[in-house]
């Protein structure tokens, strides 16, 4: 009699085992999985506006190879006076003048998120280095 509760429990063991690694992997695949890879570019911010509430900057961007775009730069995203300079999570990097039009050369990393539902995807500046 003993050996048959054994079985029983341990068999029980198992199917608890089974059904656990099974709801993991479902689990699994519901959360998304998508990655973001960064591209670096070069080139040069052409002019610079603040955005309400201090909440960051907006700039035009020339980058050395490619067309003219407007990005954000927005208020914990990383940024450094030089390459060699400490990185910064706040306050405003010292080639982004708001109201200038002074050319400044720069480099960004940025990444495309795709929205869900029938929202467009957009770019994210993730950091920011003056070149000057």
């Amino acid at each position: 009699m003993a050996k048959i509760a054994d079985m029983k429990r341990r068999g029980r063991s198992w199917l608890t085992y089974l059904l656990l690694v099974v709801l993991g992997v479902f689990a699994g695949r519901l959360v998304p999985s998508g990655t973001a890879a960064p591209r670096t570019l070069r080139g040069t911010v052409t002019a610079v506006r603040p955005l309400a509430g201090g909440a960051g900057s907006s700039f035009e961007f020339t980058p050395s190879r490619g067309s003219h775009r407007t990005y954000l730069l927005l208020a914990p995203t990383p940024w450094r006076s030089s390459a060699t300079g400490s990185w910064h999570r706040s306050g405003q990097p010292a080639c982004l003048v708001p109201g200038s039009a002074a050319p400044q050369r720069v480099r960004l990393a940025v990444v495309t998120v795709q929205a869900s539902g029938p929202a467009a995807a957009s770019t994210l500046v993730v950091w920011l280095q003056c070149q000057g």
